[in-house]
């Protein structure tokens, strides 16, 4: 890599036992996390010369990342409050195109 992973500061550091696969294993390791907007990204990719061609937002996840989930389906994890609803993960399909990269 020749450049930071990511410009923002302030980030989230955070003890976390096991893994985003499997919380029961039996370790634990830091985490870095860092929040970005949905606006941050999109632009980032357009800089780089993608246009884009869907986003898609889900009020699910495929896995149990936060404690308040519950599993409706297999693999399909929504908050347990169900007037609650905010996208969880979201989806970009984007093609290159290097002719509109922005400055």
């Amino acid at each position: 890599m020749t450049e930071a992973y990511s410009t923002h500061e302030n980030f989230i550091c955070s003890e976390v036992n096991g893994s985003y696969a499997d919380f029961n294993e039996k370790f634990s390791h830091l985490a870095y996390e860092w929040s970005l907007s949905l606006s941050e990204i999109v632009n980032a990719l357009r800089k780089k010369g993608l246009i884009l061609e869907y986003l898609n937002e889900f009020t699910y996840s495929f896995y149990n990342c936060f404690p308040n989930l519950e599993e409706i389906a297999a693999d399909k994890y929504v908050l347990k409050h169900p007037n609650k609803k905010f996208p969880l993960m979201f989806s970009i399909k984007a093609t290159y195109q290097p002719e509109s990269k922005l400055p």
